[in-house]
């Protein structure tokens, strides 16, 4: 006879009487700047034996009623989900053995027909592996059913415990969450920043995005940012609450964009945007239908709530929802709030390539057709993808003209057009010269090849440590590159270039390299000399003190102050006074 685990009566009754308590924790699209759903946890009562969540699934684990609790806890968390009108996604969590069995599958089912008020395409299914599967055939046709319903799938703390590649590989979710491990403490931890950057490298060939879990401070925020992850989560930006904050925290709005090249200065959404006609969120969805019936060139409404956009509601994606048997008549009276997709809503003043960035990368199976764009958050019209992406094309030929091929940076001539814009403004920047030393030894010693990798290395580097926003990275040829910085703390992100550079070229050497602090070759003069290790000399302008010149001449003084930044050894710093 199995004994009972304790409280195994009060679990009866919890899972008989639905009484948990869910909490929902914001989870925050960065590009965007907005709430793109929310992540369901449950409590069980208060003061009970089971309030704590380990707890209480402990105890369901061991009496076998994972299924059970985990379908208690979706229904609850649905109905209050809708309850109060929560915008975005809803991610629920569960156990591989909860996924597959028919009782979770039953719940999902109804959330998809419309019980709790939600439509499949809003409900995302977290799973974690806490214990290791030996068959992945129930696992795979599971989450093929899923999608068959509209669900998108995703997989929870990657990098802990079980959750591994193996996993991964066999779900192909549409959402990767990185184990809070991997984010603590990441602005310190250059072995956590690679296993970061590997999962984003991977999850771009597989088309998943990456979620950071556990984001507790402003550092590991910038730092999560900077490597390219889009979207986050944590008590930073968000406390668990019964009715949580469903806005984007201000620290959030304040903190500089992630890096990444912008294609161009001048060029905005605001350009391309168009006036289209608007819905409030409270409209009946039948007579939204009707309005697409009567019109068939109107292709998208916005759906705008005193002045704030919630979304966009698509020709097909609505006629797409009504098109089966009885679906008018469940859903016809229902307000328009409970059928609107994430959607894609940017500034006006948002760069191109930015804005394309979020429509590619969004989760959506189709790229979306149109995007809200605002002005100061509150709504402006609407912008086409279509029209974006060939303004987008032209753009990306004028710079592919003039771009280095191995590094994709701008060259010498879209780096003489920045400067001189900025001459024409109000605003100070500095040119910082980058030259590699020692670069043609180490080439000699050990191979183009390998001096492409250091090349490389030094281009991300600076961008990762560049403020996308303000700054402009370009690559004039071989092993230089010029940063145009308006960022106040220039110095300070020249010296973490330096610092960066001098901890990660190491793994470019062998040991015997490392140790000798050095290689041995022959100079230009065909004499055989010891060189050391890769450094990097910077010559820095700043246009407050030479002001008037055009930009070949900054450009020149820069080169001058960089030479005498060579004349040094080691990574130095040469500021032309």
């Amino acid at each position: 006879m199995q004994l009972q685990p304790p409280h195994f009566a009060e679990l009866i009754e919890l899972i008989e009487q639905r009484a948990v308590t869910p909490v929902f924790q914001p989870i925050i699209d960065f590009g965007a700047q907005r709430v793109l759903g929310f992540e369901a946890t449950s409590r069980g009562a208060l003061n009970s034996p089971l309030q704590s969540p380990l707890t209480m699934f402990e105890t369901a684990a061991h009496a076998r009623m994972l299924p059970d609790l985990d379908r208690a806890c979706i229904s609850m968390a649905c109905s209050r989900f809708a309850e109060l009108q929560l915008p975005g996604l809803l991610f629920l969590n569960c156990s591989p053995v909860s996924f597959v069995a028919a009782g979770l599958q039953q719940a999902s089912a109804e959330a998809a027909l419309g019980i709790h008020d939600l439509p499949a395409s809003r409900i995302v299914i977290e799973i974690t592996e806490q214990q290791p599967l030996d068959d992945f055939a129930p696992l795979r046709a599971t989450a093929a059913a899923f999608r068959r319903w509209g669900f998108r799938i995703a997989v929870d703390d990657l990098g802990a415990g079980y959750a591994g590649l193996r996993f991964w590989s066999e779900l192909k979710p549409d959402y990767v969450k990185i184990d809070r491990h991997f984010i603590e403490g990441i602005d310190g931890d250059t072995t956590k920043r690679d296993f970061v950057r590997s999962i984003l490298d991977i999850s771009r060939r597989l088309g998943c995005r990456v979620v950071a879990e556990g984001i507790e401070t402003a550092e590991e925020l910038e730092t999560v940012r900077r490597l390219g992850i889009g979207i986050g989560q944590g008590f930073l930006l968000g406390l668990p609450r019964r009715i949580p904050v469903s806005t984007v925290p201000q620290l959030l709005l304040q903190q500089r964009r992630s890096v990444g090249l912008r294609l161009s200065s001048k060029a905005n959404v605001g350009e391309l945007m168009q006036a289209a006609p608007t819905i409030p969120p409270s409209a009946t969805a039948e007579s939204v239908l009707d309005r697409f019936h009567a019109d068939r060139s109107l292709l998208a409404l916005p759906v705008v709530d005193n002045g704030h956009p919630v979304g966009v509601v698509t020709r097909h994606e609505l006629l797409d929802l009504f098109s089966a048997r009885y679906r008018r008549e469940l859903h016809g009276r229902k307000p328009i709030r409970g059928f609107v997709p994430p959607s894609v809503i940017v500034e006006e003043n948002t760069s191109l390539d930015e804005t394309s960035r979020l429509l590619t990368d969004d989760s959506e199976q189709e790229l979306a057709q149109v995007f809200i764009v605002t002005r100061q958050g509150r709504y402006l019209g609407l912008g086409q993808t279509r029209r974006l992406l060939r303004r987008m094309a032209d753009v990306q030929l004028v710079h592919a003209r003039h771009s280095n091929p191995l590094t994709l940076l701008p060259g010498a001539v879209p780096l003489n057009e920045h400067i001189e814009s900025l001459l024409g403004e109000a605003d100070e920047f500095c040119l910082a010269y980058f030259d590699l030393n020692h670069f043609k030894p180490y080439n000699d010693a050990f191979g183009y090849t390998r001096g492409d990798e250091v090349i490389t290395l030094l281009a991300r580097l600076l961008r990762e440590h560049s403020d996308a926003e303000r700054d402009f990275v370009g690559h004039i040829g071989g092993d230089d590159f010029v940063l145009v910085l308006r960022s106040a703390d220039w110095r300070a992100r020249c010296e973490a270039v330096l610092d960066r550079f001098a901890q990660e070229v190491r793994r470019c050497y062998p040991a015997e390299a490392l140790d000798a602090g050095g290689v041995y070759c022959e100079d230009r003069g065909g004499h055989r000399q010891f060189f050391a290790l890769l450094s990097i000399a910077v010559g820095v302008v700043r246009r407050d003190r030479h002001g008037g010149l055009s930009p070949d001449e900054l450009v020149a003084l820069a080169t001058a102050a960089k030479r005498e930044a060579k004349r040094q050894a080691g990574n130095t710093i040469f500021v032309r006074g």
